[in-house]
């Protein structure tokens, strides 16, 4: 849903296996420890908040305002200057609620609120920068955004009350939990 026209977007793949010999990245000897032990300072930006994940070199960016209107060429210069100063190598910009789901909702998010033709940069020579914000609040998107689907908190409650006599083993909590933070004013489409 996130390409300009239904069905037609750009691709990206993502190799997120397991590395075997002859395929690790050919880095400097300890590159990679050097950068675990960075102090990154949390980054300041104009309509961005800055989070950093645990030790790796990448942030989460959130908007300061849920309905978008970030000023892009600026945001570029911000990220270029940051990242020219310290060896980042990812900016992730996700809606503010996202990442309390762990790295698998924001994965999930980023992935399906983005097309790598429009939504991806490169920033300097090996930063990727790429928006998975929703795109219903931009003024040149043109379709129809869909809302996050849900569970209701009745079915929920419905669901977990008969769980253990389906004979399915361990209540399964339900991942719609988690998305309540994540559902705008409208039914199937973000009301704009």
């Amino acid at each position: 849903h996130a390409s300009d026209n239904p069905a037609f977007g750009g691709k990206l793949g993502i190799d997120a296996t397991g590395k075997i010999e002859g395929e690790l990245v050919d880095r400097k000897d300890g590159e990679q420890k050097n950068i675990d032990k960075i102090e990154f300072p949390e980054p300041v930006f104009k309509e961005v908040l800055a989070k950093r994940l645990k030790n790796l070199p990448f942030f989460i960016l959130s908007p300061k305002q849920k309905s978008g209107g970030i000023d892009f060429d600026n945001l570029k210069t911000e990220l270029t200057d940051f990242s020219t100063l310290f060896p980042v190598r990812l900016f992730l910009l996700i809606e503010p609620d996202v990442e309390a789901g762990g790295i698998g909702m924001i994965t999930w998010y980023l992935l399906a609120n983005s097309d790598p033709v429009r939504d991806g940069w490169l920033i300097g020579s090996n930063c990727l920068f790429i928006d998975g914000t929703i795109k219903a609040f931009n003024s040149g998107f043109k379709r129809r955004w869909p809302n996050v689907v849900s569970s209701s908190l009745d079915t929920i409650e419905r669901v977990d009350a008969i769980w253990g006599g389906l004979g399915l083993g361990k209540l399964i909590e339900s991942p719609s939990r988690n998305y309540k933070n994540l559902i705008f004013p409208g039914k199937d489409f973000i009301q704009v």
